[in-house]
Order: C-alpha cells, then structure tokens, then sequence
C-alpha cells in the first residue's frame, strides 16, 4: 500500500490529512504527489537542500554524491486539491530513496547504507504528531531558519518485506479465482522482499486546532520495517506508549523475517502528556519494555538513550523482533561466525500481532545525603543549627537528647540550611537527617554526628 509506489504509509495508519494553515501571506503550495526539485539558491523553499550517501557499511562515515541513478523522491499528499492551487489546508509529507526509478536501492546502496536527507518545507511545521520511518533512524532534527522549517534526517537503509493481507487488523482472505487463501500473515499476497530500503512519512493531526506547536506529543516518531503495523497509542493514565506489529515469519526464500523498531520521546511529551519532569528521568530505571503475544507477556532487549537535538527526547531502540511463526520449531539462524537459534513464539498460535508495550516508570528518587551540623548559636529559646546539606535535600530533622529529654523538630530548607529547635537549659546533644520529598513519601538520609549545644 504505496502512495502510488508500495508504501506501509496507509498500514501504519499515518496517511497525511490536513494541517490548519497558517495566517501569512498567501504560499504557492506544490500540488499532490509534485516531487520536490532540488534548491537552487537560498531563497529556494519546497525542495531538497542536500542529498548524500555512504554506501560503505561499517562504523565510520563517509559521504560522497549518490550514485548514478539513486535519488530522493519528496513530495507532499493529502492536500485534497490536485490542482495546486492555495486552500485552507496543509499537507503531509513523504520521501522515498530510489535506484532507477525503483525503491529497491542494492546492490547500489546495500543495506546498512547511510542516507543523509535535508529537505526545505517552507512555512510546513514538520513536528508532526505522529511520523514514521521504514529504515532505521541515526538522526532527526528539524529547525525554522529564515522563516523555513529545515528537516534533517539521517537513515540507515534496510531490508523490508511487503505484503498485502499482512496487517494487525487483517482478516482470513480467500481468492476465488485462483483458489488461493491465507489467514492473518501465514500467506500474505502480493509479496515482495527489499533487501535495501528507505522511506520516511511525516503526519499530522487534523482534529488539533492548535497543530502542531501546543501538541504535547508533537515530534514523537516511530520507525520499523514491520510489514505493518499500527500508530503508537499513548495512554496517559498508564503512562504506556504502545505499539503493534505484523509481518510474514519468514522471506520469500524461506530466511527469517526480523524486524526492528524504534520509538522517540520528547522530553516535552514526557512533561505535558504524562506529568514527569524529564530531567529526573534516568533512561534505563524508568522505562521497561515488554511483549504481548496474546496472553503472553515477556521482556524485550531494548537501547534507551537520551537525544539532545531541537527536539530532546528519549530514544528507544529495539533490535530485532520475531513476528508469528506459524510452525512451532525453532528456527536457526547462520551469521558470519556463529549459529543463534531463536525460539519461536509458539504462544502465537492464535496469530494475534506482537505488541510493543514501553511503559514510562516514575524515576525513584536517591536518598539524600547525610547532612552536617556546621554552626550554632542560641537565640532566646531556640538553638539555631547551621547545616550542610546536599542539592536532593528539602527538608532537615533534628533530635537533641539531655539525659532522659528528647527534643525534635522539623524544617523545610529552601535553600537557607539553618534547623532550629526549642531547648531547655543545659547541654545536649544534638543530630540532624537530610530529607528528600517524593510523590508524596519522604527520603531519610543517615543522622550526622551528634554535636554537644549548650543553652
């Protein structure tokens, strides 16, 4: 399902609608499916600003010009005019990386090849609620220069296998004329394997009227080369971000069909969409990411790390993911200097899709640390206790014993460092504990060394 050239933009449910349209000057807008040429000068907009490649696969980066032959394709969709001509509506945008006029780039591009894409969009805000990616993500940025948004991306191309009745919404098929049927993706039509692939689709959300700036989930994008697969919900009560996934268990020729995914965050969306400070998140401790196979849940290996760009966010990467496997034997998997067996997901046997579950965990606290008597001096009933503490401290506990007596206070420390506590005549012997306010609980530190005050 290509948006005229087998796309997985429709199966995943992002096919782009309409934008509301800003209140500037009138924008002669390019008409549906009208490829972007590339920039000719600055003042150029709608086109492509750079386009190179590495087309040596290892650890290193090297850009040089694509080959002969191998270009970006980017255009806008979903304008609901095919004229061109200026309506109240915004487009989506797409691009796909073609090798003569074919979106299978080996042997000129192998898969595992970097792809560095900057495409200049005019007045289009590409923060979209929801984009997707077929190829895996290395970066992805955009920014408004001069009053154009830039969008900068960089790909590595991979493998990709198509299907039709293949999707997570898919029902039993049968073909009447050749007798042919097929249930969910144990026999998916109209198949086609692309050992390397690239294409990227950028959506909106037309039901917002403040699009995209105000949208708290505005720069979240997904990548994966699944088959299909459905948009990411985002549960704010659950604090989950969830995703489904289906594909063929296996090629054309019989290998096994792998697919990864890849899912970003913004530290704007973690603030506004589900309440959680993104600076007290610490990646791994507060995100866990599971599988569900019908009734089966399990943990999934995962890369979780924090992006600085435009948009920060956290970047979850998951690097392979079996899809159904109808027969229930494992399969073996030969690479260059070892054999893997991967078990099959033999819980499918219903032939539900695999969802991705990455559930967003309240980062636990640290304790504070120990606090210390520094100063003291007395005014009138009260001693006043100079104290150091750490910058997790919100709050001080001191406990001053005479003999049998035991004094104790609290205070909030803003910032000041100084307990105070009421006391009698005498001398006695006085602590402190640091105290850390969280989600409602408090968290002690260990009491200092007592120190002797005398009133």
């Amino acid at each position: 399902m290509k948006h005229s050239k087998l796309s997985i933009i429709g199966a995943l449910a992002i096919a782009a609608t309409s934008l509301v349209a800003p209140a500037a000057q009138a924008t002669a807008w390019p008409a549906n499916f009208a490829e972007f040429s590339n920039c000719a000068n600055t003042a150029s907009i709608f086109c492509i600003q750079d386009f190179k490649v590495d087309a040596v696969v290892n650890s290193t980066t090297n850009w040089t010009a694509a080959p002969d032959g191998v270009q970006v394709h980017a255009y806008f969709v979903g304008r609901g005019e095919s004229d061109g001509t200026v309506t109240a509506t915004l487009p989506g945008f797409t691009f796909s990386i073609e090798n003569n006029g074919l979106q299978e780039l080996a042997p000129a591009l192998p898969t595992g090849s970097k792809v560095h894409v900057k495409v200049n969009l005019g007045p289009w805000n590409p923060r979209a609620d929801f984009s997707n990616s077929t190829s895996k993500v290395l970066s992805w940025d955009s920014e408004k220069i001069n009053g154009n948004w830039i969008f900068t991306v960089d790909l590595l191309t991979s493998t990709y296998s198509f299907a039709t009745e293949c999707w997570p919404w898919s029902d039993p098929w049968s073909d009447s004329t050749t007798h042919e049927s097929g249930d969910y993706c144990t026999n998916p039509r109209h198949r086609h394997d692309y050992d390397s692939y690239a294409q990227i689709s950028v959506g909106s959300d037309p039901t917002n009227p403040n699009f995209p700036d105000t949208s708290p989930s505005a720069g979240v994008w997904v990548a994966g080369n699944a088959t299909g697969g459905s948009s990411p919900s985002l549960n704010v009560d659950t604090k989950t971000f969830e995703m489904e996934y289906a594909g063929p268990p296996t090629k054309i020729d019989g290998s096994p069909n792998f697919i990864f995914a890849q899912a970003f965050i913004p530290d704007h969306t973690l603030s506004e969409l589900y309440g959680i400070d993104p600076a007290s998140v610490l990646a791994n401790g507060s995100f866990s990411v599971t599988r569900k196979d019908g009734n089966t849940t399990s943990s999934v290996v995962a890369q979780i790390t924090h992006v600085n760009a435009n948009i920060p966010g956290i970047l979850i990467s998951i690097p392979e993911i079996v899809t159904y496997v109808a027969a229930p034997a494992p399969l073996r998997v030969r690479g260059l200097n070892h054999i893997r067996t991967v078990a099959v997901d033999a819980s499918n046997k219903s032939k539900t899709t695999p969802k991705i579950k990455i559930r967003i965990k309240k980062f636990k606290a640290a304790k504070p640390g120990v606090a210390k008597i520094t100063g003291q001096r007395i005014n009138g009933k009260y001693a006043l206790l100079t104290v150091h503490v750490d910058q997790f401290t919100t709050g001080v506990e001191t406990k001053c014993t005479k003999g049998k007596k035991v004094k104790t206070s609290s205070d909030y420390m803003g910032g000041y460092g100084l307990a105070t506590i009421k006391l009698t005549k005498g001398t006695w012997k006085c602590k402190v504990r640091a105290i850390r306010a969280d989600s409602g609980k408090k968290l002690y530190s260990a009491w200092s060394p007592s120190v002797a005050v005398k009133k």
